[in-house]
């Protein structure tokens, strides 16, 4: 099962272990589509341009580029939301058979 979160109308999963699981299942279920590591910038496109909020609403699921977007909902939540960026997941998947 996916894991994610619903904030300001976008999904988002955060995390290294969620995002992990996350990707281990879709290939396990060879489910077809693509992940979005999206940053702040994205994110903020997401609400100025509709092309941008298509792309991120229709990934299998997203997860945060950059810790700012984890560090404000860690403020406004009270709780503790990690980012697990790109290069990171990258270097994980690409060396794992």
């Amino acid at each position: 099962m996916l894991v994610s979160e619903r904030f300001l109308n976008i999904p988002l999963t955060f995390g290294i272990d969620n995002v992990n699981n996350n990707i281990e299942y879709i290939y396990k279920s060879n489910i077809k589509g693509y992940v979005c590591v999206i940053d702040f910038n994205v994110l903020a496109n997401t609400f100025k341009y509709d092309d941008y909020h298509a792309i991120i609403n229709n990934s299998i699921f997203n997860t945060c580029d950059g810790s700012l977007i984890a560090f404000l909902l860690n403020i406004k939540y009270k709780k503790k939301y990690s980012s697990y960026n790109g290069p990171e997941i990258f270097k994980k998947f690409i060396t794992n058979n």
